[in-house]
């Protein structure tokens, strides 16, 4: 199974990828996913729900993460790359901040190989195997 998590049912889906719905990721059985996409939904994640997910991949399984870098907003935000409003627009809706840095952190205590890391722009990006 691979799956795109989500917040939304209108959400646009991705190639051999299923949408699967945050709320939904608990009725999920452990280690039954080849793949999992978060593309812009990491922030939505609690805490609970994050380590929820590592378990969701299969060994030899792929995580794939982008999302806002929480350093790289602060940064913006305090240089006036970014105003209030854009600022706001970034982090509404969101459970928790994160950054590249305690991302990888988090992956790599669990047993995960970083097999690509980067950030461009505000975002990060993180591709990890599950050994």
């Amino acid at each position: 199974m691979n799956i795109n998590l989500v917040t939304r049912d209108d959400s646009p889906s991705i190639a051999d990828h299923q949408n699967i719905l945050i709320e939904n990721l608990e009725q999920l059985p452990n280690n039954i996913c080849k793949s999992i996409i978060i593309n812009g939904t990491f922030n939505v994640l609690n805490s609970n729900q994050c380590d929820l997910l590592i378990h969701k991949i299969r060994h030899n399984g792929i995580l794939q993460i982008s999302s806002v870098d929480a350093m790289e907003l602060a940064f913006a935000f305090t240089q006036g790359s970014i105003d209030i409003n854009q600022f706001t627009s970034l982090t509404q809706h969101s459970q928790q901040q994160h950054t590249l840095l305690e991302t990888k952190a988090f992956l790599e205590q669990r047993g995960y190989i970083i097999e690509t890391a980067g950030i461009k722009d505000l975002t990060f990006y993180i591709k990890a195997k599950r050994p």
